[in-house]
């Protein structure tokens, strides 16, 4: 019976996502051209059932942004707007983490609201897209601000 217990044990485990903080940079796109990057401090905060995810502007805190997970209901949301799993699994880079990274839309549509982002939980938000003013963010690792790999996500979010 403790051997069995055991293996149980041992089979249900994840590894569970845990606090950390590191330097991602922001590359901001207009209409598929790069206009600005910016380099932010990347925090993740496990709370239980929520998922923390801020994204700190080194010299303008009022560019500082906040992402929360749900890891029951699977939703993630930005600011007042709630996003819904649109495809699992929808890109993948292991470059930029081992786990898949899936899509994300509004819930409830918004006129000038938000397009598409890409998550997973273990980096975090990997684009934030506002298709009204056809502005496209990337957050990739510091030091891997490589602009063939930010076209490439930007061409997947396009198909």
């Amino acid at each position: 019976m403790q051997i069995l217990l055991i293996g149980f044990l041992f089979g249900c485990s994840t590894s569970p996502v845990k606090n950390r903080l590191e330097s991602k940079v922001l590359y901001a796109f207009h209409l598929d051209s790069l206009v600005k990057q910016e380099t932010y401090n990347f925090n993740i905060l496990n709370k239980d059932t929520i998922l923390v995810y801020k994204y700190i502007d080194k010299l303008d805190s009022t560019k500082n942004m906040t992402f929360r997970f749900n890891k029951y209901t699977e939703v993630l949301s930005f600011g007042p707007f709630d996003f819904k799993k649109a495809k699992e699994n929808f890109y993948s880079n292991s470059k930029l983490s081992s786990s898949n990274f899936d899509l994300y839309d509004l819930k409830e549509p918004v006129v000038d609201g938000n397009g598409p982002m890409l998550f997973n939980e273990k980096y975090g938000v990997l684009n934030v897209d506002n298709t009204s003013w056809t502005y496209q963010y990337l957050f990739l690792p510091d030091g891997q601000g490589n602009l063939d790999l930010s076209k490439q996500i930007i061409e997947k979010l396009k198909k």
